[in-house]
């Protein structure tokens, strides 16, 4: 066990980790939801750089979207509107997903202002980058 000469001296072991939420001033507070662990994981370290929330839906976990997501965003401030920026699969089960996600979201969020935007993958990207589409099991 380490002790510190002085309070200062402490707090300075800390400032390396420590984060001011830099959207408490904005108008909009966005939040990052993947359809997967596995993106999520992926954009976990950009997400905190930049103090914005993220986290995976974990397929259709709807418990998880209603309690924990759900709270997570009615505690934000009630004059900041919540952006939700969607990462999912382009297919026939990940528009489920997602449709899914935004409806209870909608319903357990109520009083809030919230807004949706796919941020991938989209139609666009998709026609963009002309990648194939494939059929999973």
């Amino acid at each position: 066990v380490s002790r510190a000469n002085t309070i200062a001296d402490d707090l300075r072991e800390y400032l390396d980790v420590t984060k001011i939420d830099a959207w408490q001033w904005s108008d909009v507070r966005p939040f990052v939801i993947c359809e997967s662990r596995s993106l999520a994981g992926v954009l976990r370290d950009q997400c905190w750089r930049y103090g914005v929330n993220s986290t995976s839906t974990n397929g259709q976990n709807n418990g998880f979207v209603r309690t924990k997501l759900a709270d997570a965003i009615n505690e934000q401030s009630p004059e900041q509107e919540i952006l939700v920026l969607y990462c999912g699969d382009l297919d026939i089960g990940g528009g489920q997903i997602e449709g899914n996600t935004h409806s209870v979201l909608l319903k357990a969020c109520r009083y809030r202002s919230m807004s949706w935007e796919r941020l991938m993958l989209t139609e666009a990207q998709v026609r963009k980058h002309n990648l194939p589409s494939i059929i999973k099991d």
